[in-house]
């Protein structure tokens, strides 16, 4: 995302802060979306709209650390503005300790999802994994290794893999690491969910995923493997798998995804799709994507988007 300096300012304070940045940036996309399963009394097609503003600070202090926060604030098809996510950190020497909106430590990379919004291709692989975020995470770095380990302190049960919060408490964590070389890098993670004490629910249990990816001039590729372990008796190991694949030609890139999770459910799809983005200067892309998912755990339905995204 292209950031947009507002301020740059020294300060010369007795507390020791040495500077403050502030900056804010954003990103917004215009399209058209279908769903092949939408129900009888709803439309196929619908209108998207969406604009997402980030804000950002940082100050270093004398002894050389670093204090940063940011918050980004979301607004969908001109509804309610919600926080997309708000992370406050310290960092030094390699190290980063982070509050708020924390990435779960064992998510070592991932898979890019198809179109303008993405029509979902990317979920079906990263279902097992860690929640869509832990509330405390501590990373360190050195060179091509990093090591990373989160928790949900203090948080709420919810719903599967999420930090929705719910009456009884719960217990979340993780960890990974990710080693890069070039172009290239692997990494693994494993993550624990307790999500509601005392219950023992289909989504309590251990994932252990695998990442990998390569780019090679236009081609890119990544990859991502998960095995989920059940805390529920006698529930069989479930796993996902999927892969995403691009080549850059031009102003123009394409793009494949393929998804696959093994439940144990008899007739079980797999989830695919295709899509292009074509560079437009100034930020914009014109993004499209069309694809199969999964509209029930034996059916799949057609998605598809269309749009104009652009960063500020």
């Amino acid at each position: 995302m292209k950031k947009v300096l507002l301020a740059t300012t020294a300060l010369a304070l007795s507390a020791g802060v040495a500077y403050a940045e502030v900056s804010i940036s954003g990103s917004a996309n215009l399209g058209m979306k279908y769903d092949g399963g939408a129900a009888a009394t709803a439309s196929k097609t619908t209108a998207h709209s969406d604009v997402s503003l980030s804000f950002g600070g940082s100050v270093e202090t004398d002894g050389g650390l670093t204090l940063s926060a940011s918050t980004t604030l979301l607004n969908t098809n001109n509804g309610a503005t919600g926080n997309d996510g708000t992370t406050v950190s310290v960092s030094g020497m390699g190290a980063t300790l982070s509050m708020g909106s924390v990435t779960s430590a064992d998510k070592q990379g991932g898979l890019a999802d198809i179109g303008l919004k993405g029509i979902g291709i990317d979920n079906v692989a990263e279902d097992f994994d860690g929640p869509t975020s832990h509330n405390a995470g501590f990373t360190y770095s050195s060179g091509a290794l990093s090591f990373s380990v989160s928790t949900l302190v203090g948080g709420k049960g919810g719903a599967a893999h999420t930090v929705a919060a719910a009456a009884t408490k719960g217990e979340s964590y993780a960890v990974g690491a990710k080693y890069t070389f070039g172009s290239s890098y692997i990494g693994v993670g494993m993550n624990s969910d307790d999500m509601v004490s005392g219950v023992t629910t289909a989504a309590d249990g251990d994932t252990t995923s695998i990442y990998a990816g390569t780019s090679m001039d236009a081609f890119s590729i990544n990859a991502m493997y998960s095995s989920f372990d059940s805390e529920v008796a006698g529930a069989a190991k479930q796993s996902s798998q999927g892969i995403n694949v691009a080549y850059t030609t031009g102003a123009a890139t394409i793009s494949f995804g393929f998804s696959d999770k093994d439940t144990n459910t008899a007739g079980e799809k797999s989830v695919y799709g295709a899509g292009v983005s074509y560079d437009l200067g100034g930020g914009a892309a014109l993004k499209a994507g069309v694809g199969k998912i999964r509209n029930a755990a034996t059916t799949t339905k057609t998605v598809a988007d269309l749009g104009v995204s652009f960063s500020f």
